[in-house]
Order: C-alpha cells, then sequence, then structure tokens
C-alpha cells in the first residue's frame, strides 16, 4: 500500500513539473555562446546535471581556433593563449604590475611584432580572484551543500585567458561544496502550497517517509503543510541528496 502510494504521489509530482515547466517556458537548444530564452531562469532537467564551466586548454587553443578572433589585433594585446611563451621569473614584487617578452604563436593572426613585451602582475596564478578570474570545476557530487559548517572539497581550477599570472593556470584547491542534481525550487514550492497536503513536495524532494506520513495525517492537518512551505520557500529545507536547487 505504501509503494502504491508513493508511485501515485511521485507521478502527480513528475506531471505537475512537467505542466508547469510547459507553461512557464518553452524548451530551446541552447548553443555555447548563446543564452537562454526562458525568462523565468533555469529548468530542471530530465535526468541529473552537474554544472560545469569548459575550459580551451592553452596547449591545443592555436590548434583548434587558429582564425580566431581572439588572435587578432595588436599582437601586443591578446590573451594568454596566443603566446607561445613568455620570459616570466620570479624577481618581481608581490602586487606590482610588470613586463616578459612573449611571442606570438604561429600561424600569427595579429598585427605587429611577434615578441612583444606583455603586461603581467606579479602574483603567482592560484592567487587570482575566484570567479572573477578563475573558474573551478566541482567533481564531488557526494557533499553536502547545507552542512553546518560548510563542507569544502578539492576543486580543479583553470585561469582564465585573459589574466596573466605566474606560475600553473591549472590548479587544485579546496572550495565551499556547491552543485546541483536539478531539483527546481519554484516547483517545490508550488507543490507544497497546492499539494503539500498529500506530501507531494516531500515525495518531489525524495524524503519519501516523511511524504507517507504527510500523506496519511492529512499534512499533519494543515501544520505540517503549512510549516513545509515556509521552509522551502526560505531554502531551508532542500533536496534529500543534499544538492542546491536550481532556480
Amino acid at each position: 500500500m505504501a509503494i502504491m502510494l508513493y508511485s501515485v504521489c511521485a507521478g502527480l509530482a513528475f506531471v505537475f513539473e512537467l505542466l508547469l515547466n510547459a507553461a512557464t517556458s518553452q524548451y530551446t537548444s541552447v548553443g555555447p555562446n548563446q543564452t537562454s530564452s526562458n525568462p523565468f531562469g533555469t529548468v530542471s532537467p530530465a535526468e541529473p546535471v552537474h554544472t560545469e564551466v569548459t575550459i580551451t586548454s592553452s596547449r591545443n587553443f592555436m590548434k583548434n581556433n587558429a582564425s580566431s578572433h581572439m588572435c587578432r589585433g595588436n599582437c601586443s594585446s591578446l590573451p594568454y593563449p596566443c603566446y607561445n611563451n613568455c620570459s616570466a621569473n620570479f624577481d618581481c614584487i608581490y602586487g606590482h604590475y610588470v613586463f616578459f617578452n612573449c611571442t606570438v604563436k604561429k600561424p600569427t593572426l595579429c598585427s605587429g611584432p611577434t615578441t612583444v613585451p606583455v603586461k603581467f602582475q606579479c602574483r603567482m596564478c592560484y592567487m587570482t580572484q575566484p570567479e572573477k578570474e578563475h573558474t573551478c570545476f566541482q567533481k564531488n557530487v557526494s557533499c553536502k551543500v547545507n552542512s553546518t559548517p560548510r563542507q569544502r572539497v578539492k576543486s580543479t581550477c583553470s585561469v582564465q585567458d585573459t589574466v596573466f599570472c605566474l606560475g600553473q593556470r591549472t590548479f587544485s584547491k579546496m572550495v565551499p561544496c556547491n552543485w546541483s542534481s536539478g531539483y527546481s525550487w519554484s516547483v517545490s514550492l508550488v507543490l507544497s502550497v497546492t499539494l503539500g497536503g498529500f506530501g507531494v513536495d516531500r515525495f518531489y524532494l525524495g524524503y519519501w517517509k516523511e511524504g507517507l506520513g504527510k500523506f496519511f495525517s492529512f499534512g499533519g492537518l494543515g501544520v505540517w503543510t503549512l510549516i513545509d512551505a515556509v521552509l522551502i520557500g526560505t531554502g531551508y529545507l532542500g533536496p534529500s541528496d543534499g544538492s542546491f536547487y536550481v532556480r
């Protein structure tokens, strides 16, 4: 009996999510240089996804992007992957800006001398600013994002192409746990407000035991339903797998 109720409620949650998505947005294929036309933000995908950012490696940049506009223009103002090597050294004062001679990769698509002085900031690449100057990709999806204190996991980070720094441009770093498996906050809130008395919101988030409790108690005679609506609305109650909501 419990399994049948769980299946029915889970099915209702799935159908409700599809209807909500169909009413609020149209699914379109979004390319790497396009933005989604959905005015309500990111829509929960049918399959769990983990957010990641693909960084073009400096080694293969010219091979795959020989005619790219990134390596056009003045040879002294190109992104880092356009240069073959730079005569950088660590004999500088931290934080100060210095110039090192760099050679443009061939084939040359820029104008001017192919060996030019490029402006560096004297600092190691792992000391660059997160998100603004380097991007980290988290592979660990078993940590709990809502844990207290916040869990930290080892991630691989890459410096952005427009940033010039010293040392390895790809490095490991401990970052706060941050991942999503595709659960939608808006869907969870709507389910809690409309069908919370039957525990559909709990079933949707993966709390099937609590969902059964709400179903048989009619949402705790309304009290449990109200509490869950507040907890989901404030973001305190998240998915059972410990991931972030997709908003």
